[in-house]
């Protein structure tokens, strides 16, 4: 099946792009390709009957579970990156430059998540990963050791890893760390 649609040329299936310079056009372009997505039982379980759904859905439950972590007050969580560290808490950083972490992050026992403020001062952190008691952040910049030098769960040390040039694009973002896969991932 092809369509051409205000310069945008389709094939379902296989999907072929061409766009005309007008961002108009390419908005409603990627309408057009959202809406053969959704319509040609391409996304999980759409071609499914509803009872094959249920049954697929309790097998995904068990192996997933979905917790919803209630966030205090005064803190906002534009999340970037996540790592569990040994102890079983969990790492975040958000785009606002922080790297928090959370302790009891599924909520047993008590049920009641503490949130530490470990670092600030990062440049739109997109990554986060834990390594030999480290923090690795990818900021846009560079990728960031974060160490907590005297057990006081802040981040004592920053020290750059590796950096790069930035074009001063606001586009222009960095993601990651992957350590090597014989250490971690």
């Amino acid at each position: 099946m092809k369509i051409l649609v205000n310069n945008l040329f389709i094939k379902q299936k296989n999907v072929d792009l061409f766009l005309s310079k007008s961002k108009v056009n390419v908005f409603f372009g990627w309408v057009i390709i959202a809406g053969f997505i959704f319509s040609s039982g391409t996304l999980n379980g759409q071609s499914n009957s509803n009872g094959e759904q249920k049954v697929l859905n309790a097998k995904e439950q068990d192996y997933y579970s979905i917790v919803d972590i209630p966030i205090p007050d005064g803190i906002e969580l534009e999340v970037g990156g996540l790592a569990i560290t040994p102890d079983g808490s969990l790492g975040v950083s958000t785009r606002r430059g922080e790297v928090w972490i959370i302790e009891n992050p599924y909520m047993e026992g008590t049920r009641i998540p503490h949130f530490n403020r470990f670092a600030y001062g990062l440049h739109e952190p997109l990554g986060l990963a834990f390594h030999k008691g480290s923090f690795y952040s990818t900021q846009r910049s560079e990728i960031t050791k974060l160490t907590d030098i005297n057990a006081d769960g802040r981040a004592d040390a920053y020290e750059t890893v590796v950096s790069w040039p930035l074009s001063g694009n606001y586009h222009e973002y960095s993601y990651g760390p992957c350590l090597p896969r014989e250490e971690t991932c």
